[in-house]
């Protein structure tokens, strides 16, 4: 049994993908820890882990989401005290509990990766794919596993770094009961539209509601349903009439209301990307921040949806884009994605990675060890 200490960015895109792999260790028998908000505390004990609160002051009655963690990290003066505040708390929990295995977040990696811990005992994992502007090494020359399937990316922008593994979806667990979702489904067409827990970072998200407000108002024959995870999106809401034919609503189970969807219009996070696709529900991306217009562009690419980028984002071509997906055109793109993804996540890649680097680790201290961990990472892509 070896100690494991998973240290993701605290949001949900970059805790649900580990979720299987945690699984799987738990039940090879490893103890697994997340340093993370305890905001995610019942999902990860239902994966058969535990918690250690990012911050101990964390561990009241309230549960802050991630976002909250982040800031008070920052604690008032921008972003340079946290990597020294992060690196402590490592420091801290490593002393306390003496991890022989480490998961890191890449992003929290480039920054905030503290030195105390052995590279040979540290696999960085990404739960977005690699930047297409960043053509060097961002990987510390560590290994790293990106949760997706390598077919997702556009061929030219394939990163051959011969130490970073596109590995299966890893897609979140299902919805924890159907029931959730039966009062949101009728007889009409579902256009589900869920634009992500970042989208309160969005400016222009008052005007995406009333976007999506106008098309509902112009297909009355099928039924909305907006997911807004934040009291924030309410206030942006507010001002927003929506037609009787949409419901707005604070949580939705999407894996189960993407079973039943007749389109997806979404911000493009990887996370909902790859559960449409996982699904076979055509996607219209309207991406805002970070890697979602490149994701918009390889849903694009690959004939799995329509994308609006800002710039030229109108009702117009919304409602083409809505009208083509209904009506099939990229059904064929994707059931043939739709059948990668499936073979992968059953193939659980990671799975076979992680397991490659323990028993290494386990036997670190038999001769030439550095040679076998060299040629665990090497591990194939497919």
């Amino acid at each position: 049994m070896s100690k494991i200490l998973v240290v993701p960015l605290p949001e949900p895109g970059h805790i649900f993908p580990t979720l299987r792999v945690t699984r799987h260790l738990c039940d090879c028998g490893h103890d697994v820890t997340y340093l993370t908000a305890p905001h995610f505390k019942s999902l990860i004990q239902a994966a058969g882990a535990r918690l250690e609160p990012l911050l101990s002051s964390d561990e009241g009655e309230r549960s802050p989401s991630g976002i909250h963690i982040w800031a008070l990290l920052a604690d008032g003066d921008g972003l340079r005290s946290r990597p020294a505040k992060l690196q402590e708390i490592l420091r801290r929990i490593q002393d306390q509990d003496n991890f022989q295995f480490v998961l890191l977040d890449h992003l929290l990696a480039a920054t905030y990766w503290n030195e105390q811990f052995d590279p040979s005992r540290l696999l960085l994992f990404s739960t977005s794919l690699p930047d297409w502007n960043r053509r060097g090494s961002t990987h510390l020359d560590l290994p790293t596993i990106v949760f997706c399937p390598e077919c997702f990316e556009v061929p030219k922008f394939r990163h051959g770094y011969p130490r970073l593994h596109y590995v299966e979806p890893s897609l979140r667990p299902p919805d924890d009961s159907n029931s959730k979702g039966d009062g949101f489904v009728d007889d009409r067409p579902l256009i589900l539209t869920a634009f992500g827990t970042q989208s309160i970072k969005d400016r222009r998200l008052n005007a995406t509601y009333k976007l999506i407000s106008e098309l509902a108002h112009r297909l009355p024959q099928f039924k909305f349903l907006l997911a807004a995870p934040d009291a924030a999106h309410y206030d942006s809401a507010s001002s927003v009439t929506f037609p009787t034919n949409m419901v707005v609503a604070e949580q939705l189970p999407q894996r189960f209301l993407l079973q039943r969807a007749a389109a997806f219009i979404t911000h493009g996070g990887l996370g909902s990307v790859k559960e449409a696709i996982a699904a076979a529900v055509p996607m219209i991306v309207l991406p805002s921040m970070n890697d979602q217009p490149y994701n918009a562009m390889r849903v694009r690419f690959h004939g799995l949806g329509g994308a609006l980028f800002k710039e030229n984002r109108n009702i117009d071509d919304l409602e083409r884009l809505v009208t083509d997906a209904v009506e099939g055109k990229f059904k064929s793109s994707l059931l043939r994605m739709q059948e990668h993804f499936l073979a992968l996540e059953r193939a659980a890649i990671s799975h076979m990675l992680i397991d490659s680097h323990l028993a290494t680790v386990e036997n670190s201290s038999t001769p030439g060890c550095e040679d076998a961990l060299h040629a665990a990472t090497l591990l194939p892509n497919e």
